[in-house]
């Protein structure tokens, strides 16, 4: 059970520096969503395959996936790979690992999850954190200089993340 949560966690990182390696490759964000896409798509079938089915194709599925799509998929991928280039990988990793705090924030919000005093201090401490290390990134060892405009688009990547898992919930 540890050993598969310790591979997640390694192919996640993993799967941001590929992120920024393909976006600084020349490809463009579209060439690169499709050729992911693909790639996910063949997986669903290989699956499919090995199961001997296939999921219904019943408009409120495939509405379901659609959205799903977009919001887990689509959005957040194509964002990352415009805000990689622009981020060190540390700072994107950071920045992106705040989706459970924001699941947090807006399932509070929306009254899915009730304000319990222990994790509201756990999400202030660890969004304190982050906001520590993104001013800290703002100078880049390079010499250049992280604009603060990318810091805040990356922000909008959990927050994809985030409403995409409530809305799977």
């Amino acid at each position: 059970k540890y050993a598969l949560l310790i591979l997640l966690g390694l192919a996640w990182s993993g799967r941001l520096t590929a992120i920024k390696f393909a976006a600084e490759s020349g490809a463009s964000i579209p060439q690169i969503l499709t050729l992911s896409a693909t790639g996910i798509f063949g997986a669903f079938v290989v699956v499919c395959l090995l199961r001997g089915g296939w999921p219904s194709f019943r408009r409120s599925v495939v509405m379901f996936a659609g959205a799903t799509a977009v919001l887990g998929f689509l959005a957040p991928f194509g964002l990352e790979i415009t805000v990689a280039p622009h981020l060190p990988v540390f700072l994107l990793v950071v920045l992106i690992a705040t989706m459970p705090l924001v699941t947090y924030g807006l399932s509070t919000a929306l009254g899915i999850e009730r304000l319990h005093r222990t994790r509201l201090f756990a999400v202030i401490g660890g969004l304190g954190s982050v906001i520590l290390i993104a001013a800290d990134s703002h100078a880049r060892p390079e010499g250049s200089v992280t604009h603060p405009i990318w810091i805040i688009a990356a922000l909008a990547i959990p927050v994809l993340y985030a409403v995409n898992t409530i809305f799977l919930s």
